[in-house]
């Protein structure tokens, strides 16, 4: 990690349907700054008509890390704002079966209302989609948007960081999540 570079979203709001994929780490942050110091921002910030970022929220953080004002570019469709957040993030970002699970899983959680210990995510719209469709979209088993649900409603914040970054698997994580508060910290 370089030295005072910060992981913030400081000043300018998120949509709820960007929240649904997890922010990439330290160390990829580092290297999206030196991609974009040597190269230049080479994709615009897309902003909902709100205002609030639609997608780039890393790269959002990176500009801020450099102290650069980024490019932006309004969101005009076609289709949904969650389509269209799926569309730039599924294969752009390579995740890995359980990190596209939590996704998945965050997504179906839109329809209850949203990942209720994300504040970002607190506020997803009310939909429709079910968890056998967001597994369908991520390509995942319902099983595993399941074992996500129960890894974000009841894990302890460093078991969903986990599992959110792909460095333990969400069926792994949801047993961890299964377990009482405090025994979960003896497990992470």
């Amino acid at each position: 990690m370089m030295p005072g570079l910060k992981f913030e979203l400081p000043d300018l709001a998120c949509r709820p349907e960007a929240a649904i994929f997890p922010l990439i780490g330290e160390v990829e942050l580092a290297e999206l700054v030196a991609d974009i110091r040597a190269r230049g921002l080479l994709s615009p910030i897309v902003l909902h008509h709100d205002g609030t970022i639609l997608d780039g929220r890393n790269r959002y953080a990176a500009m801020r890390a450099i102290g650069q004002e980024p490019r932006y570019q309004t969101w005009r469709g076609p289709g949904t704002e969650l389509e269209y957040v799926i569309s730039q993030n599924l294969r752009r970002r390579h995740l890995n079966e359980s990190q596209r699970a939590m996704v998945a899983s965050r997504i179906a959680n839109m329809r209850r209302g949203g990942d209720r210990r994300s504040d970002q995510a607190a506020n997803l719209p009310v939909g429709s989609v079910s968890q056998s469709k967001a597994a369908a979209l991520m390509n995942v088993s319902e099983r595993s948007v399941r074992d996500g649900s129960a890894v974000i409603e009841r894990g302890d914040p460093k078991i969903v960081s986990l599992a959110d970054r792909g460095k333990v698997s969400v069926a792994a994580a949801a047993e961890v999540a299964r377990m009482a508060p405090e025994a979960q910290a003896g497990q992470i």
